[in-house]
């Protein structure tokens, strides 16, 4: 059993009628008809009534098409999931700096107008000093940020 029979299986239960569910899957007719029988097969009871040329699900294929449906709602539920989390993995900031303590204030003050960002200094320095450098730094724009002076030219706010 594979998910392409399953979908198979819920459009036609769906449409009702083979045709109509084979043209909205792209497949034969004859293709689906062999689908559905293998999954029949395979379940060992039959999912349809036939009547003149339309299916009509019956007791157990009512009962199987709520199982296939819980299936696929927590198929999409999954998927969604791991999107959301690579979208989140994918907007991460990562910063160093020469200057012990320096980035902690900064990364915490962008973190709080940014929560959306994941920010973190990049390991290889030492811990940050016990004094925060923040108090010598002009202060915070709206986004969190600090402006700094290109080397040699007077400080900013200056």
């Amino acid at each position: 059993m594979d998910l392409s029979q399953l979908h198979y299986f819920r459009t036609a239960a769906r449409t009702g009628n083979l045709s109509q569910a084979a043209r909205e899957l792209f497949v034969t007719q004859p293709n689906l008809s062999r689908s559905i029988a293998r999954l029949e097969t395979e379940l060992g009871v039959p999912l349809f009534e036939h009547r003149k040329g339309k299916v009509v699900l019956n007791e157990y294929g009512r009962i199987f098409l709520s199982g296939v449906e819980n299936v696929f709602g927590e198929l999409n539920t999954c998927m969604q999931t791991v999107q959301r989390l690579y979208e989140n993995s994918q907007k991460m900031l990562s910063l160093g700096c020469s200057i012990d303590g320096f980035l902690p204030d900064v990364l915490q003050a962008f973190s709080r107008v940014h929560p959306e960002i994941g920010a973190h200094p990049l390991p290889g320095r030492d811990p940050p000093a016990p004094q925060s450098h923040a108090a010598l730094l002009p202060p915070a724009g709206p986004d969190g940020l600090r402006p700094v002076s290109p080397p040699g030219a007077p400080p900013v706010g200056a």
